[in-house]
């Protein structure tokens, strides 16, 4: 489960080497809802918040149990992957369902109040995610070399996932309304339910 924007091509790489080094794993990667261009419409906040994306989260997991009910589920988040990846995996309605989670960086507690999260605070609102799902298209249109000089540690395959996210009004609008959830929802650490759950879940932060 990635973080926001939740598109799955930012982690081709990744999830390539990985299953080459243990290509006894299979490997579902999934996107949040309403983030990947041309998979996406306008919608409600209610369709790309995080409960969405928890109960998305949780549907997957019942899915893949189902049709492989041998299988041994491990969930991976990062950042705001991790926070969802803890709730999908510890939800009190079938937590045997999974085995373990693992969460890279993980977002899990005040969001609003982190340096990105007062940096950002003007673009998540809603004016802001209304120009800026306007302006992304035109965005898109610089040329290469000024996605190289600004983002000047991404390789092209990440930079090409930037344009098209740009390209999409939609996926800005689901990206960004995503992301005012996420500063108001996400607040104390569930300290209790992470120690309850302590030897399913682990934590990787730099």
């Amino acid at each position: 489960l990635p973080g926001n924007p939740g598109q799955v091509a930012y982690f081709t790489y990744f999830l390539d080497y990985l299953h080459r080094l243990h290509p006894e794993l299979g490997i579902l990667a999934k996107a949040h809802l309403g983030h990947t261009p041309g998979y996406c419409k306008a919608a409600s906040e209610e369709h790309y918040g995080l409960t969405s994306q928890v109960d998305s989260a949780l549907e997957t997991v019942r899915s893949l149990k189902e049709t492989y009910p041998q299988a041994k589920v491990v969930l991976v988040g990062h950042s705001i992957g991790g926070w969802i990846s803890t709730k999908a995996c510890v939800l009190e309605a079938q937590p045997e369902e999974t085995e373990a989670a693992f969460l890279l960086m993980p977002s899990l507690s005040n969001l609003a109040t982190t340096p990105n999260g007062l940096k950002l605070a003007w673009l998540f609102s809603p004016i802001s995610a209304f120009f800026a799902a306007i302006i992304g298209p035109w965005l898109s249109l610089l040329p290469l070399i000024i996605f190289r000089k600004v983002l000047s540690e991404w390789p092209d395959q990440q930079l090409a996932v930037v344009r098209a996210m740009l390209r999409s009004p939609a996926t800005i609008t689901s990206a960004l309304g995503m992301a005012r959830d996420e500063m108001a929802s996400v607040k104390d650490l569930e300290a209790p339910l992470l120690k309850r759950h302590s030897e399913k879940i682990y934590l990787y932060c730099a």
